[in-house]
């Protein structure tokens, strides 16, 4: 595994890369990490159809991205910082997620987080 801090705009792994962007606090790094790091184990021996399904799949995706969204809620508890779900839920719910509504979205993260 290779870890980089490169100045995409948005965390990635893609194996054997992880990027964090540079200019990322180092809480928020390591909780980013975690989160990377889900997707990266996730990906296994051919991460070629692991990337393809998470871009096409909206149904994959939001399973792939509630595991990593936990993973980095946990980072974020074992160093006690608070967080506010209701970001997860909007995140997964607008930008270029869009894979299911807020309500649903937060609903989702209540229950993963259970």
């Amino acid at each position: 595994m290779l870890i980089f801090r490169l100045s995409f705009g948005r965390p990635f792994s893609f194996s054997p890369v992880i990027s964090i962007p540079p200019d990322v606090t180092t809480s928020r790094y390591e909780a980013l990490l975690a989160h990377e790091m889900a997707h990266y184990d996730r990906q296994g021996l051919f991460p070629i159809i692991w990337i393809f399904k998470y871009f096409t799949n909206k149904q994959f995706r939001l399973k792939e991205e509630l595991i990593a969204v936990k993973a980095e809620i946990e980072k974020y508890r074992e160093l006690h910082i608070p967080i506010n779900l209701k970001s997860y839920a909007k995140a997964l719910s607008t930008q270029y997620w869009n894979m299911v509504s807020f309500e649903d979205a937060l609903l989702k993260l209540q229950e993963t987080l259970k």
